[in-house]
């Protein structure tokens, strides 16, 4: 495991924490790293 996926790791278990709105805030002011794309959505993280 590289340093990329570790941290992938720990971020995913802090997101997953979060409550749903608290995720979707999160993710309208901080986009998806171009490699992370689908990420929000695969979480149930929903916009509009």
């Amino acid at each position: 495991m590289g340093d990329g996926e570790a941290y992938m790791v720990e971020f995913n278990g802090w997101f997953a924490r979060k409550h749903a709105d608290a995720k979707r805030r999160y993710a309208e002011q901080n986009p998806e790293p171009a490699n992370w794309e689908g990420f929000y959505q695969r979480r149930g993280v929903t916009f509009g």
